[in-house]
């Protein structure tokens, strides 16, 4: 029963769930009636709404393209805005404000671009042009502003501003001459001096403000932006290279050619090579590199035209200070021209790696090569002028005799040469690096030695114009020991080594024995018994002695040797030694043989004369005054000079050692290394050998300087002679000519008188007493040699001008005569002027004699005068005291030789010579003048020897 209930409940609910269904379908049914309705409905309504949204999407549309247009056109409102501003300010100009100006030119280009690329608006043509020409306007008055930007703030560089760029070591002095180059010689710098100037800082001038490079900047870019490059480097080419010329000008460079050199004398060209030298150095190191500098800055950006910019603006320069060069290269040689040709190399040298980076762009490459091509060019030029020189060397032709035998004006021109070459040793290495690879020191060795070798070659030809063989040796001597004492002096030692001073040492040996052989070889003959002999004639007599010599022989003998002798003392006193050691060495020599001879001659012989008539005048000379008088030999006296010392010494008095006067010209010129003969044998090389005897720039020929003065010679063997007892001969003579004392006495000495000894001894007794009671008398007056002072020293017309030199001297001094007993006498006054310590300039001779009384004090005036007609004057002397004088002072030395007497009473005088010297008395000139005083400080004493 269980079982039919739930099926009739499972029934009924299926049916209930049929219904359910049934409804749901049948409102299914209904809703989708209504949908279907609703969507005919939507239709209706889409199709009544679209003309409503196409309406609203047009709008839309229409407010985005209003906004488009607005914006737009408020781009472009404001371009024409901004072109209207641009344009006021491109109006009014770039004076009142060259930045503003600057900016609108580049707003005016910008709106230019903008119009260019919205060619679709109506108005953009017009714009463009309107624009357009704006700009062009623009442009113009820029490049004006350009222009006159860059001359105002262009100007030339004052040298003076040019020295002070230079380190302190080329800066010149008041004379105008760098102080390392003193001498405008210019001479070489020393090494240390070259390694400073590598080092030294040069300060670059300032060309232009710095503050106005950044507007020159900003307005060459403007030009370069608006296509006006050629504009640009034409302003910049014109202005900059005027300005660099005048600059150049300012400072002395002018453009000269080889016919402009060729007709200069040598002393204005040379001072125009220094001159050059200096212009080259400051133009390279200051006034190009300024150029660099600021062309670099200006155009900084503009690379297309900075190289060739700065070439324009140099190239004039460079063309006129490297043609002076060439000209210098390819004028007519002549030696004096190396040393100036040095240092134009040595110049281009210096200046090789500041020219390769200053001109080292494709634009300058024919500056560049120009300057490498006179660097060449001076190279063969020197070159050419060391073979010129050694040939004119050798083949010299000037007839210039030096009459005394002293060193020959070429020796000692010849041997300054070379040592001026060693000044220039690293200059004369690099130069002989350019045409060979051989050891540089080798060939400066093998010029030295060539140019040596021509030196001798010429003074073996110019010592056979000697008619006196002896004086023929003496020359020789005198030269081959200048040079190689000058040699050993000079760098020179080094190159050519010991041997080549050995060897030419003992030719100087040579040549001095063969003037001993030749000089002296009669005159011995003459004192020995075989000489003697043979010349007999004469009756013997019997108390000759074994001997075997009359007394007439004897006396033949001492009138033949005293006549010799003379005749040698005569002549060879004229000659000169000029170095001391040489010249006591040459009379030590022959001393030693020739006075044992005479005093063992006169020993043997001399009574035999004695004992006769007139013995004094056969035995004129004892021993002791030959001695003296050989001590007078080879001093260069003049013959009135000879006559005053003789009777000098037959007065009894005893000179100075046989020196010579200190204040004598020719002989102080000896001792200075002039080697100038005598004023009556005084010859200056004619003017067709001016060549080869420079008269300006580099010092003349070099001596021995005092403080060079070789030392005395040591006692016993003289260094370069041989010891005491050689004899200079092929063998020595037979020693009979020495005459041992002992051998043969004189029986008339033996049998002297008891008169003769007593009278002999009186002579001796009264000569003491003289000289005894002179010597109280000195003691007791005590004389006191007078005071000399310089009141005035005056300079009038001077004319420092090769080839003649003029000048007029005046001196005013006080003297003084200090003794409280003595009154002094002065009979004669011999004035002197020298210049540069002892060159003689002028003398005059004062004859009024006046006298001073104790106490008191006297004027002495002194005029004296030199016109160099005939070139008595040297011409570096000449030179060196115009380079002087343009420093506005010149320093000369006045000396005087006095012959005075000390005199007391009646009873008591001494007569005196003396020298006073008056050193070193500073001439101050009045402008250019010829007229100058002594400074007002300059007064001084002067020093009084005896």
């Amino acid at each position: 029963m269980g079982v039919p209930q739930a099926m009739e409940a499972l029934r009924e609910r299926a049916e209930f769930i049929k219904e359910s269904l049934q409804k749901s379908q049948t409102i299914t049914d209904n809703m989708v009636a209504i949908l279907g309705s609703f969507d005919h409905r939507l239709s209706a309504l889409e199709t009544a709404m679209r003309p409503t949204q196409i309406r609203t999407h047009s709008i839309r549309r229409a407010h985005e393209n209003i906004d488009k247009t607005l914006k737009a056109a408020e781009v472009i409102l404001s371009q024409f805005d901004l072109t209207r501003k641009a344009e006021a300010k491109i109006l009014r100009g770039p004076h009142e404000d060259l930045e503003s100006y600057l900016e609108a030119i580049d707003q005016l280009r910008s709106n230019v671009k903008f119009f260019s690329s919205n060619k679709s608006f109506k108005c953009s043509d017009g714009v463009l042009n309107h624009a357009n020409q704006l700009l062009a306007k623009a442009i113009s008055k820029l490049e004006e502003e350009f222009r006159k930007l860059l001359s105002n703030y262009s100007k030339p560089v004052e040298p003076d501003r040019l020295f002070e760029c230079l380190p302190d070591s080329l800066r010149p002095s008041s004379s105008g001459s760098p102080r390392n180059h003193g001498d405008g010689s210019g001479k070489s710098l020393t090494d240390h001096q070259e390694k400073s100037l590598e080092n030294a800082v040069y300060t670059l001038p300032i060309l232009i403000p710095p503050r106005v490079l950044p507007l020159l900047h900003d307005l060459a870019q403007q030009m370069a932006q608006a296509g006006h490059q050629q504009q640009l480097f034409r302003i910049y080419r014109d202005t900059r290279a005027s300005v660099l010329e005048q600059s150049l000008r300012k400072l002395g460079v002018e453009r000269l050619g080889k016919d402009d050199v060729q007709k200069m004398q040598w002393e204005v060209l040379e001072a125009k090579i220094g001159n050059w030298i200096h212009y080259m150095r400051i133009a390279v190191k200051l006034l190009f590199a300024g150029e660099k500098k600021i062309c670099d800055q200006i155009l900084d950006g503009v690379d297309s035209l900075r190289d060739q910019c700065f070439a324009e603006v140099t190239v004039n320069s460079v063309s006129v200070l490297l043609s002076f060069g060439e000209a210098i290269a390819k004028s007519k040689r002549s030696p004096e021209k190396l040393f100036v040709l040095l240092d134009m190399f040595e110049i281009m040298r210096e200046l090789h790696s500041e020219i390769e980076l200053l001109f080292g762009s494709k634009a300058c490459i024919e500056m560049r090569e120009a300057a490498l091509s006179l660097t060449k060019r001076l190279a063969e030029t020197v070159q050419e002028t060391f073979v010129d020189f050694e040939e004119a060397v050798e083949k010299d032709a000037t007839k210039t005799t030096v009459l005394d035998g002293t060193v020959h004006p070429l020796t000692s021109y010849v041997i300054n040469y070379v040592k001026f070459l060693f000044d220039y040793q690293s200059t004369l290495k690099q130069l002989f690096r350019e045409f060979d690879a051989s050891d540089p020191d080798a060939l400066l060795a093998s010029v030295t030695t060539r140019i040596m070798q021509a030196l001798q070659n010429s003074l073996d030809g110019k010592s056979k114009q000697y008619r006196d063989p002896s004086l023929t040796q003496l020359f020789l001597m005198n030269n081959v020991h200048y040079i190689v004492r000058s040699v050993q002096r000079s760098e020179a030692k080094d190159l050519l080594g010991d041997d080549w001073v050995q060897i030419h040492r003992r030719i100087v040996q040579q040549h001095a024995n063969q003037y001993k052989r030749i000089s002296w070889a009669k005159i011995l003959q003459c004192l020995s018994v075989q000489g003697g002999a043979s010349g007999g004639g004469s009756a013997m007599v019997a108390d000759g002695g074994a001997s075997g010599i009359s007394r007439a022989m004897v006396k033949d003998r001492f009138k033949t040797f005293n006549a010799q002798f003379e005749e040698l003392h005569q002549r060879q006193s004229q000659w000169t030694v000029p170095d001391s050691e040489l010249r006591e060495s040459l009379r030590l020599a022959v001393a030693e043989v020739l006075l044992p001879a005479y005093r063992s001659f006169q020993k043997r012989f001399g009574p035999m004369v004695e004992n006769g008539k007139n013995p004094q005048k056969y035995i004129r000379y004892s021993p002791e005054v030959l001695d003296r008088m050989m001590n007078e030999f080879f001093e260069g006296k003049t013959w009135s000079e000879q006559k005053r010392n003789r009777r000098a010494v037959s007065g009894g008095q005893i000179l100075s050692n046989g020196q010579p006067d200190l204040l004598d010209s020719h002989n102080q010129q000896h001792d200075k290394g002039e080697y100038q003969s005598s004023e009556s044998t005084h010859h200056v090389p004619p003017s067709a050998s001016h060549d080869l005897y420079p008269g300006a720039g580099y010092p003349p020929a070099m001596g021995y300087p005092p403080s060079m003065e070789y030392p005395p010679p040591p006692p016993g063997q003289y260094p370069g002679y041989p010891p005491p007892g050689y004899y200079p001969y092929a063998q020595a003579p037979p020693a009979a000519a020495h005459y041992n004392a002992t051998v043969h006495q004189q029986h008339g000495f033996e049998r002297s008188s008891g008169f003769s000894r007593c009278f002999l001894t009186t002579i001796i007794f009264l000569t003491l007493l003289i000289f005894t009671s002179s010597i109280v008398m000195w003691l007791v007056l005590r004389p006191q040699l007078p005071v000399f002072h310089v009141d005035n020293f005056s300079v009038s017309n001077l004319n420092a001008t090769l080839p003649t030199f003029t000048a007029n001297w005046e001196a005013n001094l006080t003297v003084r005569n200090p003794n409280t007993r003595l009154k002094i006498e002065f009979s004669e006054l011999q004035n002197f002027v020298f210049y540069d310590e002892d060159y003689l300039l002028a003398s005059a001779i004062t004859s009024r004699p006046f006298s001073l009384e104790t106490k008191t004090s006297g004027v002495i005036s002194a005029k004296l005068s030199e016109n160099n007609k005939d070139n008595l004057v040297e011409n570096w002397v000449v030179d060196k005291l115009a380079k002087e004088r343009s420093n506005g002072s010149v320093s000369f030395n006045f000396r005087m030789l006095v012959w005075t007497t000390f005199r007391s009473g009646l009873w008591w005088n001494r007569h005196l010579s003396m020298k006073v010297l008056c050193e070193d008395l500073q001439v101050t000139f009045v402008g250019a003048s010829g007229n100058g005083n002594i400074a007002a400080n300059g007064h001084r004493d002067c020093l009084v020897f005896v």
